[in-house]
C-alpha cells in the first residue's frame, strides 16, 4: 500500500510550489492516519494505520532508501501489514521493493516511480516493473492537489493480470507526502480506500 523513491539536488519547480525533489518529499519518522475501505459502494472498514520510517541508507550514486514498517490498528488487534523500501535519487522518488519474510528485499525492476526528478504539474511518465512473477504497467500524470496550495497529486493507473488500480498520492509544500486515495477494479468488484486525519511526526496535515 503505501510505498515511495530516489534523490539528488535538482532544479526548482515553480509550477507546483514544491521546490526540488528532495524538498518535495522530506522524510518523516512516524506517520499515522485513519483509512476507510469501501467495497462495491459499501463502507466495510475504517481503522488506524501507522508507518515507521527507518533510515536513510546511502545506496551510492546519489540514491537514498528508507525502510517502511506499516501497521494496522483494528478493534481485533494490531497487525503488521507491509514492509517495503522507498528510494529517492536522480531518477525520482518511488517504491524500491518489498521486504520478504526472511528480511531480504525483493527489488522491483525497475523501481515503481511516484514522482519524476522534476515534479511539476503536467508532467507525465510511465513505468513497467517486474514484481516477482508479476509485471505491472503504470501510466502517471502530476496534477494540482486539492489538499493544499501549491501541492501536487501523482495520479497513476496500474494494470496487471488481476485488475486495474488508480492511485492518487498527494504532496504538499513543506510537508511532503500528505495522503492518498485509491480505486481498484477486479473480478467485477470495486474497492476504494482513502486516508483521513493524517499526522506526521505529531503534526496534523491538512
Amino acid at each position: 500500500m503505501r510505498r515511495l523513491f530516489l534523490l539528488l539536488a535538482l532544479s526548482a519547480c515553480p509550477k507546483s510550489g514544491l521546490g526540488t525533489l528532495e524538498q518535495a518529499v522530506p522524510p518523516p519518522h512516524d506517520v499515522g492516519w485513519r483509512e476507510t475501505v469501501v467495497i462495491d459502494g459499501i463502507v466495510r472498514l475504517s481503522f488506524g494505520v501507522t508507518q515507521q520510517w527507518i533510515g536513510p541508507k546511502d545506496l551510492g550514486d546519489g540514491r537514498k532508501s528508507w525502510r517502511i514498517l506499516e501497521v494496522e490498528e483494528k478493534p481485533e488487534g494490531i497487525k503488521e501489514r507491509a514492509r517495503y523500501d522507498l528510494v529517492l535519487g536522480p531518477e525520482g522518488f518511488g517504491y524500491l521493493g518489498t521486504v520478504q519474510a526472511d528480511g531480504s528485499l525483493q527489488e522491483w525492476d525497475p523501481p515503481e516511480l511516484v514522482l519524476p526528478p522534476n515534479p511539476v504539474v503536467g508532467a507525465k511518465f510511465s513505468t513497467k516493473s517486474k514484481k516477482g512473477d508479476r509485471t505491472v504497467e503504470r501510466s502517471c500524470e502530476l496534477l494540482a492537489s486539492d489538499l493544499c496550495n501549491g501541492g501536487i497529486v501523482s495520479v497513476c493507473e496500474a494494470a496487471d493480470e488481476h485488475g486495474t488500480t488508480v492511485m492518487r498520492e498527494h504532496f504538499c509544500p513543506g510537508v511532503g507526502w500528505a495522503g492518498y486515495e485509491s480505486l481498484r477494479v477486479f473480478d467485477g468488484h470495486s474497492e476504494k480506500r482513502w486516508t483521513e486525519d493524517l499526522v506526521r511526526d505529531g503534526v496534523s496535515v491538512p
